[in-house]
């Protein structure tokens, strides 16, 4: 059945099935071959089967529409391929209401803008129990500006990959600009369910983008960006909003030069095993940018690793939770952490810079979560900054805002460590066993406090003679400094009881707190009288 012809024909056909009831249209449905406006209407709970469909067939093909729409209306489609803009442009299919489209056949593929002169077209699934399910995969845009939008509680179903992108064939093939939007609560765009299949991101062409907002979630095993040719440049995946999701059951690769990728305002990115910002030549600028969003690199076995072996890794705000970072290609491995969190278990850092927790004005925290952290070129914690946690780090740390060893109360083990001026140690004590109960920094090099401020926090009634090491120094090499306001044998207040400081406590080195006794009410008022008993002595 073909509607539009001939060519040019101004809204020459509309077909509308309405009545509830199943029709066998054969072996191929055109809907516009050649002509324009065409119009085909599947709703009130009819059901439309056809072998092989197309819609906006020729050059000329365009602004045809189809409407699959309202509870148990579908257009079933049992052939291989599905032609949505094959060489036309501006078409349009909606799915809404809970309408349905399938395509059935095993292995099939459904194209969005087949031809490179093909623009423009796009496809709507919006509302819940609306949905388009395809046995097989889908090529999005080897012309340029089509749409996937996944709207409202819609649902898109893939058993196999996709394509934002498609390869572009003619002179020149900078095409590209092509979109998937999966936005709202409910709307879900499954890709390779039955096989681990995969989404490519700028396959072949550039500017392409897929955007997850306001609640939306995408369901895949592999995400690649920029698979073939160096124009499959500057493609990006947004991930925006609160409930929004990039779920990624293997890895993120991003293969081609200056491809990104945007956690925002609450989105969340799991990735399941790698997050590769790839090298090799050609492979730079490439970015993964963390602003009020949630990047997740982890798995089970806490093998996954988030690598940046060229590009960048920019954390204003929000976090990243990761079972192991790694930036080691020296100066092409960037790694900016402005403010926000990173909670890693393990860590790999030597990149001709030192890794600088905070940027001094934004709020930062550095969690180690055990594990062995290395940093080649030192670790700085910038004021307004936090290093927090347990495990083992390497490499020179110089602290100028907070160190808090523990997620209450821990130990962590450091090598060289500077605490600068007005830099704050923090430390729980909430009884007398290490890392169980008070927090315990261990140096394995020197240790310098620097006029420091001690941040004690007490969380239990000390005895006379509780003794607790925060700070245990290796070897036999003396502290240098002491915290502000405590000398040697000092003595201030916390949480109501009484210690003493020392700087050669433990085994000659280490810095150590007493719990020594406070002066009792009768003390206090025979010393009151003795003072007295003086000044009286004196007038005489």
């Amino acid at each position: 059945m073909l509607l539009g012809l001939p060519a040019l024909a101004e809204d020459n056909t509309s077909l509308i099935f309405n009545t509830g009831t199943a029709t066998n249209l054969g072996n191929l449905l055109i809907i516009g071959d050649t002509g324009t406006n065409n119009i085909l209407e599947i709703s009130n709970g009819s059901t439309v089967f056809v072998r092989t469909s197309i819609v906006g067939n020729a050059a000329s093909a365009n602004f045809n529409s189809v409407l699959v729409t309202d509870p148990g209306s579908i257009w079933s489609n049992s052939s291989r391929d599905f032609y949505f803009g094959n060489t036309g442009s501006f078409n349009r299919l909606v799915i809404t209401n809970g309408g349905k489209v399938i395509h059935n056949f095993g292995n099939g593929r459904a194209h969005i803008g087949f031809a490179t002169n093909s623009n423009n077209n796009i496809v709507i699934v919006t509302g819940p129990g609306s949905e388009w399910s395809l046995v097989g995969d889908l090529r999005l845009g080897t012309g340029p500006s089509n749409q996937l939008i996944i709207a409202d509680g819609g649902k898109v179903t893939l058993t196999e990959g996709a394509v934002i992108g498609q390869q572009a064939v003619g002179n020149p093939p900078l095409l590209g600009y092509n979109r998937v939007l999966v936005t709202d609560p409910g709307s879900v765009w499954n890709i390779g369910t039955v096989s681990a299949s995969q989404l490519e991101v700028g396959g072949y062409s550039p500017n392409n983008q897929l955007i997850v907002s306001n609640g939306g979630r995408v369901n895949v095993s592999f995400v690649r960006y920029g698979l073939l040719g160096n124009t499959a440049t500057t493609n990006a995946v947004v991930v925006t909003g609160s409930g929004s999701l990039l779920n990624v059951e293997d890895q993120i690769q991003m293969i081609r030069r200056r491809q990104q990728l945007y956690v925002q305002d609450d989105g969340i990115v799991r990735v399941g095993t790698n997050l590769l910002v790839q090298s090799g030549e050609g492979r730079f600028n490439n970015i993964v940018e963390v602003s009020g969003g949630h990047l997740f690199v982890t798995n089970a076995g806490g093998t996954a690793t988030f690598n940046v072996v060229a590009g960048s890794n920019l954390l204003s705000s929000g976090t990243m939770t990761l079972d192991n970072f790694v930036a080691t290609n020296g100066t092409l491995s960037v790694v900016l952490f402005h403010g926000g969190t990173i909670n890693t278990k393990g860590s790999v850092f030597s990149n001709s810079t030192p890794f600088v927790v905070g940027n001094g004005a934004s709020l930062a925290t550095l969690d180690l979560q055990g594990g062995n952290h290395s940093f080649a070129d030192g670790l700085i914690v910038n004021t307004n900054a936090t290093l927090q946690g347990t495990g083992t780090v390497s490499g020179n740390t110089t602290v100028r805002g907070t160190l808090a060893p523990g997620d209450s109360p821990g130990i962590l083990s450091l090598g060289n460590l500077t605490l600068l001026s007005n830099a704050i140690f923090a430390v729980e004590l909430n009884g007398t066993n290490v890392g169980t109960e008070y927090d315990q920094v261990i140096v394995n090099g020197f240790v310098s406090l620097s006029n420091s401020i001690l941040d004690l926090t007490l969380g239990f009634a000390p005895t006379n003679g509780d003794t607790f090491l925060i700070i245990n120094n290796d070897a036999s090499d003396p502290v240098l400094g002491e915290f502000a306001g405590l000398p040697n044998l000092g003595e201030f207040q916390s949480g109501g009881s009484e210690f003493k400081v020392l700087y050669a406590g433990g085994t000659g080195n280490d810095v150590v707190l007493i719990a020594v006794p406070e002066p009792s009410a009768l003390t206090l008022l025979f010393a009151a009288a003795m003072l007295l008993l003086r000044r009286g002595n004196r007038h005489d």
